[in-house]
């Protein structure tokens, strides 16, 4: 099971639903760089990660 999967009690819907949407950039970035493109996947994947930190950030909090 993937760290996102994993419900933690401090977790909330919003907290879930974000590393959903980072799952599914870097999915879509994978996608896109199967099929030849290079500076699109790049951008996905920097919008992942700068979602993944403003969640953490908002955990931490």
């Amino acid at each position: 099971m993937s760290s996102a999967a994993t419900i933690r009690p401090q977790v909330t819907v919003c907290a879930l639903r974000v590393q959903t949407l980072v799952q599914r950039l870097r999915l879509a970035a994978s996608v896109i760089e199967s099929r030849g493109q290079a500076q699109l996947p790049a951008l996905l994947r920097e919008d992942a990660a700068a979602l993944e930190r403003a969640l953490s950030e908002q955990v931490a909090s």
